[in-house]
């Protein structure tokens, strides 16, 4: 997350380029690059980069024009660019810093502010995908390099498709059993639609890197909570979740397929949550997604599903 910039022009360590990231409120991603510098030390931290928010304008899809103000919300390192370069993802935002109206991030975060998380929910993702054209070698090894970016990236990588004379392939994210030293906080409905969003910018980035065409197939989202974790769960509370889920999803009149979904829920057994542990543990997920869905809405209305569980 972005921190207080300390020291002066001596604490400069270099400069980088950014990638602004952002959703335009029907799941797509748009970029805007930016030349950005580095300072020695941060809270501890070492080379961070200097990130400040940035009025670009932008073209909408109907042709016109719009300027909005790029608040920077989440970094991670750009793998794929190399060392000193950023992916920047962004709330949108109007000149007068009011919330954009296609700024679903803020959407679920001020969701989770005002309601919190007491169910202590964990989330993953699973994002099917299709590269233009005949499987060839050239897309096992796109889609290959593009898990290897997620890891370095630092996102909850957990496995990956790769099958090459199919074409379809796939990438999850979540919890994946690693020691606490490796993933010491929790995969949690605040960062984990972040990390679906990096997950697929560096798809995009690979795709248009190569002169291919992408397509999302399909996505699934995963969750389980505190009492679904428990050693002493036999299903029973993944049941009553998926039985809450499909009485409580609520979806506004004339949604569209990116925002509402026809419920397809199953209930599943996991490896251990912790490698320390034993036995698994059941998590319930939801296959009735878009294939583009957003996953800031799609989060905040699981989440709010839930609440009578409270």
């Amino acid at each position: 997350m972005l921190r207080g910039l300390k020291g002066g022009s001596d604490a400069v360590r270099g400069m980088g380029l950014a990638d602004y990231i952002w959703l335009d409120g029907v799941g797509n991603i748009h970029v805007k690059k930016k030349a950005i510098y580095l300072v020695a030390e941060v809270d501890g931290q070492s080379n961070v980069p200097v990130l400040e928010p940035w009025v670009a304008t932008v073209t909408l899809q109907e042709g016109e024009t719009e300027r909005l103000l790029l608040s920077p919300a989440h970094y991670i390192p750009d793998p794929l660019r190399g060392e000193g370069n950023y992916v920047v993802l962004c709330e949108a935002r109007n000149e007068d810093n009011e919330s954009h109206p296609t700024n679903t991030r803020a959407t679920l975060r001020n969701f989770v502010e005002a309601q919190g998380d007491p169910l202590g929910t964990w989330w993953g993702w699973r994002q099917g995908y299709t590269f233009g054209g005949k499987p060839t070698a050239e897309h096992y090894v796109a889609a290959e390099r593009h898990l290897c970016a997620c890891l370095d990236a630092g996102l909850f990588l957990h496995s990956g498709q790769v099958d090459a004379p199919s074409g379809k392939w796939s990438f999850k994210l979540g919890p994946r059993a690693f020691p606490d030293a490796l993933d010491p906080e929790p995969p949690s409905c605040a960062q984990m639609p972040d990390n679906l969003v990096f997950g697929r910018y560096f798809l995009e980035k690979i795709a248009r890197e190569n002169g291919w065409g992408l397509e999302y197939t399909n996505l699934s989202v995963y969750l389980s909570t505190d009492k679904v974790r428990s050693p002493m769960d036999q299903g029973e509370d993944a049941q009553t979740i998926a039985d809450m889920l499909l009485a409580g999803l609520k979806f506004p009149e004339g949604s569209s397929a990116r925002f509402a979904w026809r419920p397809d829920i199953r209930i599943g057994l996991a490896a251990p949550a912790r490698i320390t542990t034993g036995g698994g543990h059941h998590f319930i997920e939801e296959r009735g997604l878009d294939a583009l869905a957003d996953p800031y809405i799609t989060t905040a209305r699981i989440l709010d599903a839930l609440r009578s569980e409270e």
